[in-house]
């Protein structure tokens, strides 16, 4: 686990999380907490090697990171990409990916 906050950039969700989140105040609360914990570096329920993979992606730069974290609506995953121009952080359930 990173102790780094992480630039998270601009923040999408997807629309399955959009439509849970219209629906339920108390998942989209979760959905906040998960980026807050995502953005210090709490990269969830990942295995340790992926948690590794993430710390190291902060180290050098390529910002390829993916957390995952268990809500009342299932697991969401928080995956962040650094485009040559911005970052972005994408909100999503895995059978969205």
């Amino acid at each position: 686990m990173s102790k780094t906050k992480i630039n998270i950039g601009e923040v999408f969700v997807t629309r399955g999380v959009n439509a849970k989140m219209e629906n339920s105040k108390s998942f989209s609360r979760e959905v906040v907490l998960s980026l807050h914990q995502f953005e210090s570096g709490d990269w969830g329920e990942t295995s340790e090697e992926d948690a590794l993979l993430n710390d190291r992606s902060i180290q050098d730069g390529t910002m390829d990171v993916m957390g995952a974290y268990e809500t009342s609506e299932g697991r969401i995953w928080v995956k962040t990409d650094k485009m040559p121009d911005k970052t972005i952080t994408t909100v999503l359930f895995p059978d969205e990916y």
